[in-house]
């Protein structure tokens, strides 16, 4: 399963930004300022959808954002961002990034408490030339996790992306850009037993629906070092409007093809998963009201290596079979409508489901759903202070569930109907001079009884 199935709707957005591409912040909107954010996230679920993310998670944030205009043609922005936080009730998961990686990870039989580090920054510069625009943007995200019981995963992520893009102003009123992004992305997992007890717990090689590698599974030190090398790339399409009405469409690709390695094994490959993304997108503003649809799809594609007895002390592959196939996909309609100074009224309805299948043994999880959601947000000033409060329900109405021979408790955990509020506020006023403080707040809460809860405070100058 993949959380992008079980996203909530996060009603403390962040900074409105055409996103996907380096020129957006030539034509954005946005003055330029520097953001400092500092808070704490957490998460709480008693019967968690996805016990491979645990049951529990909490994290320290710090997030700084800039972006600077040195004349009207150009733009630089960056942003560094660094967390720190745990995870509660881990189950059959020690590799990170799952939603990255999965199906192939690595799981132990234990309930785990896992901490976790990120850093990451970004930057680019964007420009115009008559016509024409051009940009550079680059990125880097670290993240390390580990736990300190046995069996004690060590795991260290490095995740590398970089792109251009270049477009052109195609009517008095339209700009049209396309980028291109690579990525480089490493993960390398390792699991140590100080206590010799410990031992009793084997690490499997999962391969997708309950199936795992036999042959690597225990507590054998060669089999307990793995890592993935991931190669991908992302190409977009967006044409946006230089005022505040119009349409604004997006169509983007991206794929990563990550090859997992059992290095103490001659850097042996075992899997490939080839992950492919497509995102279509079109809205219309039209000053106080805006309207528009998005499809999302997700294929997964995960392929297996045979691999002979290493006598020769080399392991070599011997077939390769495409054994596992999942599909994430969404379809989306969505509105909203401004009344006056104060009010926003916003609603949206969409369709979503999975579809995964491994090839032996036979097995198959599939299911559906209808997601409906509508909120509304006030905002007014009292004095120096500006507030805005946010409130908005949503409800999961299951439309289709099916697994065969394979996690029958889970599909019934997913086929729940759900109902499920958020609320938000933000207060803001000036500090000194050109600085302005802020405080903000978020809360989620649904009938699965799961709480998602965030506090931030920052600056803006």
């Amino acid at each position: 399963m993949s959380p992008f199935f079980v996203s909530i709707l996060a009603l403390a957005a962040a900074a409105d930004s055409l996103g996907g591409s380096p020129s957006s912040a030539l034509f954005s909107g946005q003055k330029p300022a520097t953001r400092v954010e500092a808070g704490w996230k957490g998460r709480q679920e008693a019967d968690p959808l996805l016990p491979e993310e645990g049951s529990a998670e909490g994290k320290g944030i710090v997030d700084i954002r800039t972006l600077v205009r040195p004349d009207s043609r150009s733009a630089v922005f960056g942003r560094v961002r660094y967390e720190k936080g745990f995870k509660n009730g881990v189950q059959r998961n020690t590799s990170s990034d799952y939603d990255v990686v999965y199906p192939y990870v690595m799981a132990d039989t234990l309930t785990g408490h896992v901490k976790r580090e990120t850093y990451a920054f970004s930057g680019g510069y964007s420009r115009r030339y008559e016509a024409w625009h051009f940009g550079l943007e680059a990125g880097y995200r670290a993240l390390h996790e580990w736990r300190e019981t046995d069996p004690r995963p060590r795991n260290i992520v490095s995740d590398l992306s970089a792109g251009v893009s270049a477009g052109k102003k195609v009517s008095p009123d339209y700009v049209l850009d396309a980028s291109l992004f690579y990525r480089r992305y490493a993960q390398s997992n390792s699991v140590s037993y100080f206590n010799p007890r410990g031992a009793n717990t084997a690490q499997f090689h999962l391969t997708g629906l309950g199936t795992y590698f036999s042959r690597f599974s225990g507590t054998i030190p060669s089999y307990l070092y793995t890592r993935y090398a991931g190669n991908g790339a992302t190409l977009g399409l967006m044409l946006f409007p230089l005022t505040e009405k119009g349409w604004r469409a997006a169509v983007r690709y991206r794929i990563l093809d990550n090859i997992h390695y059992l290095p103490n094994l001659n850097e042996t490959p075992y899997t490939e998963l080839i992950t492919q993304d497509a995102h279509l997108s079109a809205e219309y503003a039209g000053g106080s009201w805006r309207a528009g649809a998005d499809v999302q799809v997700q294929l997964r594609s995960g392929l297996e290596h045979v691999l002979d007895n290493g006598i020769a002390g080399a392991y070599n592959s011997l077939l390769c079979f495409h054994m596992y196939d999942g599909a994430f996909y969404e379809a989306r309609i969505h509105g909203a409508y401004r009344a006056g100074r104060h009010w926003q009224f916003s609603s949206a309805a969409s369709y979503r489901g999975l579809s995964e299948q491994y090839a032996y043994p036979g097995r198959r999880f599939a299911l559906s759903a209808v997601r409906a959601s509508a909120g509304t947000r006030y905002s007014f000033a009292a004095r120096a202070w500006r507030f805005r409060t946010g409130l908005a329900a949503h409800g999961v109405l299951p439309v289709s569930a099916r697994a065969t021979g394979y996690e029958e408790p889970r599909l019934r955990r997913f086929s729940a109907a759900v109902l499920g509020l958020d609320a938000g506020f933000l207060a803001e006023r000036p500090v000194w001079r050109s600085i302005s403080g802020f405080a903000r707040v978020g809360l989620h809460y649904d009938t699965l009884n799961a709480v998602y809860y965030s506090i931030t405070i920052g600056i803006q100058l």
